[in-house]
């Protein structure tokens, strides 16, 4: 893995800060000592790294319509009946057995719900949802919740509705965005038939879908950065971190850690400036 020179780019931001001409700003960075500030730099980057490199995933599968690895749209379920290959490098080491659906979840609006048909006994299934921490948050599987049908409400943080009839379970998450992977078991080659018609009776669909009611006003269009390839290995990966800050609601216990960062200015507004 390629490293990162954290106390040279530490000093870089020290250097470049002192060209700044807002007086308020360089007050504030002129209290902080070189190692004080490679420390804090040091603490956003490991911070800051699951953050960024879930961001790649998203921009490839969700944003990038060039992408080779673009699936679709959010809220919009792609299924591959096929397994995967050294050619599927988006996600690191995907297995050869449980060909994949995938969706890039967006609850800012309304929340959205999964369906799971009636799945045989003895094939494994599992959705997985991956919140923009990149927490293992919760799992639709065999495991979890049995080989049996049902339709999962999934809700942002700060959702507070009414569950409509119908509605297995609730599963509330502490991002707005999540990436959401399903995999069923692939017994041998000649079952991808029967693969394949478990996959096409997945459903994934905003609330109002599944109402069939008046769909609320969408959300806010996100101005996605570009993407740069190998940028979480070197000084822009803080760029990416300071964006995806705008999108999740950190909680109260790390408050001060977000104060720290905006020490160096990552402030959280996506305006982080080398």
């Amino acid at each position: 893995m390629k490293k990162i020179n954290v106390i040279a780019l530490a000093s870089l931001i020290i250097i470049l800060s002192s060209c700044s001409t807002d007086a308020e700003d360089i007050a504030k960075e002129a209290t902080l000592t070189p190692k004080e500030a490679t420390q804090i730099a040091k603490e956003a980057y490991v911070y800051g790294f699951p953050l960024v490199l879930n961001y790649k995933t998203m921009y490839d599968y969700a944003v990038d319509k060039k992408s080779p690895e673009y699936k679709g749209d959010f809220n919009s379920l792609a299924c591959v009946a096929r397994v995967f290959t050294p050619e599927d490098k988006t996600i690191i080491t995907p297995n050869s057995d449980t060909p994949y659906c995938m969706t890039w979840v967006d609850m800012r609006a309304e929340p959205v719900v999964f369906t799971i048909p009636e799945i045989e006994e003895e094939r494994f299934y599992e959705v997985q949802f991956i919140d923009l921490y990149t927490h293992n948050h919760a799992y639709i599987s065999t495991v979890a919740t049995g080989n049996v049908p049902g339709q999962y409400l999934l809700a942002g943080p700060d959702w507070k509705g009414e569950v409509p009839n119908g509605i297995t379970e609730v599963i509330s998450f502490e991002t707005q965005l999540l990436f959401s992977i399903h995999r069923t078991q692939l017994f041998n080659p000649s079952d991808i038939d029967k693969v394949k018609k478990i996959q096409e009776a997945y459903r994934v669909e905003p609330l109002s879908t599944f109402l069939g009611t008046k769909a609320p006003p969408a959300a806010a269009a996100i101005d996605f950065p570009k993407w740069k390839e190998g940028a979480e290995f070197n000084a822009q990966t803080f760029d990416y971190f300071d964006f995806m800050l705008t999108l999740v609601k950190t909680p109260q216990e790390e408050q001060a850690l977000m104060e720290r960062f905006a020490k160096i200015g990552l402030g959280g507004e996506g305006n982080f400036d080398i």
